[in-house]
């Protein structure tokens, strides 16, 4: 309905700042949403150097373990201490489908 928000939106929008980081998959971690808090209470200009300096140290820190996942999925098999299949079987997700593939939104 036009104008009624969902439920869905509603539980996110009541959750706390800390569950911010779990909701986005590791887009965020727990420094950007202290920054966030400090928005909030009104220290903008502090809380948006915060934000953008931990944001960009937890992009650099995922895209750091996404190289290592990657180049760990490349050992021939039996070599290293197994990290690779490991890794494969966290990229390729249950049942051998995408990972993003097990939450789906509502059927249409």
């Amino acid at each position: 309905a036009v104008g009624k928000p969902t439920h869905d939106m509603l539980f996110i929008l009541n959750q706390p700042f800390a569950r911010m980081a779990k909701l986005t998959g590791g887009l965020i971690d727990g420094e950007v949403v202290a920054g966030l808090l400090l928005i909030a209470n009104g220290r903008f200009w502090r809380g948006l150097g915060a934000c953008l300096r931990a944001f960009r140290a937890n992009r650099r820190a995922n895209r750091a373990t996404a190289r290592r996942l990657g180049a760990a999925a490349q050992l021939p098999a039996g070599a290293g201490s197994g990290v690779g299949a490991a890794a494969a079987g966290l990229a390729a997700g249950p049942a051998g489908g995408s990972v993003a593939g097990c939450v789906e939104g509502p059927a249409a």
